[in-house]
């Protein structure tokens, strides 16, 4: 499939996000990479493996606040693409959001707004 559909099938663009932060699958409790963009409908993540498209995975996105009010984010996920890079020894693995609850949705706007930098499209 090419770029321009990629592009074209996103509901809303994604945002780089001031940091890179842990990708866990909640099933193994273990990292699968770094978040490296997001949006309300999809993230992008950079990891060491690749993931199957149409896998389907819990994903806990740890996120950067520290002290009694730190919460993770937990969406529901499924995969849509993993590309090798050979340049750089990484997978790139974008994930469609399936589903998430209505207090992590205030979560992960929250995070996009507080944390994301760039040009979002409006839905």
């Amino acid at each position: 499939m090419a770029l321009k559909t990629f592009l074209e099938q996103r509901a809303s663009e994604r945002v780089d996000l001031m940091f890179h932060t842990q990708i866990i699958d909640c099933a193994t409790e273990r990292s699968i990479g770094v978040l490296c963009d997001i949006s309300v409908h999809g993230l992008r993540i950079i990891g060491d493996k690749g993931v199957s498209p149409g896998k389907k995975l819990r994903l806990r996105v740890v996120l950067p606040v520290e002290g009694s009010e730190a919460k993770d984010l937990v969406l529901f996920c499924q995969s849509r693409w993993s590309h090798r890079d050979s340049a750089v020894d990484c997978f790139y693995i974008g994930f469609q959001v399936l589903e998430v609850a209505d207090d992590q949705k205030l979560l992960l706007e929250s995070l996009i707004e507080e944390y994301g930098f760039g040009d979002m499209l409006k839905n």
